[in-house]
């Protein structure tokens, strides 16, 4: 698995007691910036990556393998990192295609993306993109995971699952 702290260099242990891996050999513009200190949290959510000077900044992930299963995983955590209380919203492409518009309220706003992809291709890229001049996108996290073959067989290969939601429900006692 390969579990990406964007804004950083080096290694660091975080969510889910993972490895993370600093994300300058992935990706080759941006800025990286650390979130509020009002809105800390554990790695790799305490820092991002923000791009903004480029219409579409992308990060390659190359030797993926071809004809294998995938889970991409993006993470979004806005903590207020530009100090103006209005976090951006953007597009996240996924090697050249439309993956999902990114949107959040508030200072903690926050969102990630989930999908998985029969890859095509060696390489894989995930690119976020402006939608308007004054929206800034970031990331916090990137989580390229390969999956046994064995998994999701009836899957159609030419159409990426994607996460829409997860729900957890209770039983509720009432005494």
């Amino acid at each position: 698995p390969l579990n990406v702290d964007c804004g950083t260099s080096g290694n660091i242990t975080g969510y889910s007691s993972m490895t993370w891996v600093g994300d300058e050999q992935y990706v080759k513009s941006g800025q990286s910036a650390t979130v509020g200190i009002d809105y800390r949290l554990i790695a790799p959510f305490n820092t991002l990556r923000y791009f903004p000077d480029q219409r579409k900044n992308c990060y390659s992930f190359p030797g993926v393998g071809q004809g294998i299963k995938i889970l991409v995983r993006a993470w979004f955590y806005y903590g207020n990192y530009d100090g103006l209380s209005l976090p951006p919203t953007f597009n996240v492409l996924f090697n050249g295609d439309l993956w999902s518009p990114v949107f959040m309220t508030g200072d903690n706003g926050s969102t990630f993306l989930e999908m998985i992809h029969a890859t095509k291709v060696d390489d894989v890229s995930v690119c976020l993109a402006r939608t308007n001049a004054k929206d800034v996108p970031f990331i916090n996290a990137l989580e390229v995971k390969k999956l046994d073959q064995g998994m999701y067989q009836e899957m159609d290969t030419n159409c990426p699952l994607y996460l829409e939601g997860r729900y957890a429900y209770a039983l509720s006692t009432y005494l």
